[in-house]
């Protein structure tokens, strides 16, 4: 699916002619982008890492071209918005990334990701957590989300 920031003087221009019931049409926010590596099981969430997503805007397209894995400190509104979606998705199960916009106004959820993302590949090195281990033992048990290292690892794209 593709996305494209229009300025609103531009809006008349892009949807002469266009079929408007396929698109879904939004105010562009600003703020920081943010990703969360979690676990999910049974309506129970696990922060694993909090993740700084850094994106180019090209021809009015975002396209991401780094993510700092483990770059922020998790905090309890992180967790909580966990717990918050994983009560309303309790469907929701293994390993989940969540994609945000934070700012003066609080924390905006873009997108819930039930599959593995790009933070995934960095998340071993940054925290020593075996997230496909942890998967495993969720068949029987909780995950077991010891910290080993608390680095930041960059992906880039």
């Amino acid at each position: 699916m593709d996305s494209f920031v229009v300025k609103r003087e531009q809006w008349l221009l892009y949807t002469q002619g266009l079929d408007a019931e396929k698109y879904i049409v939004q105010p562009h926010l600003q703020g920081r982008k943010i990703s969360l590596s979690a676990l999910f099981s049974h309506g129970l969430a696990w922060l694993i890492c909090v993740n700084e997503q850094h994106f180019e805007l090209v021809q009015g397209c975002y396209q991401l071209r780094q993510i700092l894995v483990n770059a922020l400190s998790p905090n309890r509104v992180y967790v909580e918005l966990l717990q918050q979606i994983a009560q309303a998705f309790p469907e929701l199960w293994g390993y989940i990334g969540i994609d945000l916009i934070e700012n003066t106004e609080g924390c905006w959820v873009l997108e819930i990701n039930p599959r593995l993302t790009t933070s995934f590949v960095g998340i071993e090195r940054a925290t020593g957590i075996n997230i496909a281990e942890q998967v495993l033992l969720m068949l029987d048990a909780e995950p077991c989300l010891h910290v080993k290292r608390n680095d930041v690892i960059s992906v880039k794209l």
